[in-house]
């Protein structure tokens, strides 16, 4: 609901060789914080969160990532894109940990944001805390606007506005849809975001 304020904490505990994929969907609500934390306790174990994140309005979400790598030769992956318009807010604050002992480790992460008003605004504060030598860690953030360049060029190949939108705001969140595997997950996840696009598009706040 559009008044809803949440508060949501997962935590997932990884042993040797598992593998765990998980996808945050920030839609609807008024105010939502996330705690998402992995612990990669056992050797060969994966962990890759996934966020999709459409604000508009005067929505505000704000996560965390915590990815806490306790063991050598484990994997982890994270991939947050986060498209705003209207007044909207986001935060994401993402953090590697590698203990001492932990050893060829490989660490991923990255947040995306697309500011489709001038009015709304994104945070991202990416953390690496490596306590070993022999480890690939990396981080990424970007920010864009959205491009009435972009735009025009769309429209210029017989699109017209609303489409032309719909299908940049659409590209943006495919990178992370790909990622996601079986058809029907992937038509109700792009039937929510349809939907979420419509609603947002339509409204002038």
């Amino acid at each position: 609901g559009e008044t809803t304020r949440a508060l949501t904490r997962l935590e997932a505990h990884l042993a040797r060789d598992s593998q765990l994929r998980v996808l945050f969907l920030g839609l609807g609500g008024a105010a939502t914080k996330v705690f998402m934390t992995g612990d990669l306790e056992g050797t060969g174990s994966k962990s890759e969160f996934l966020g999709l994140v459409f604000a508009g309005g005067q929505q505000h979400f704000d996560v965390d990532t915590q990815q806490n790598h306790l063991v050598p030769a484990s994997a982890s992956d994270v991939l947050f894109n986060c498209a705003l318009d209207h007044r909207a807010r986001t935060v994401f604050t993402g953090n590697i940990f590698v203990a001492p002992d932990a050893q060829k480790v490989d660490a991923y992460q990255k947040n995306r944001n697309l500011l489709l008003s001038g009015k709304a605004h994104a945070g991202s504060i990416p953390k690496l805390e490596i306590l070993a030598n022999d480890v690939r860690c990396t981080h990424g953030a970007t920010f864009s606007t959205y491009d009435p360049d972009q735009q025009f060029y769309l429209q210029s190949r017989g699109l017209g506005d609303a489409d032309a939108r719909r299908l940049i705001i659409g590209g943006f969140f495919q990178e992370v849809i790909e990622r996601l595997e079986g058809e029907p997950l992937v038509e109700w996840l792009s039937g929510l975001m349809q939907e979420k696009m419509e609603a947002t598009l339509a409204s002038p706040s």
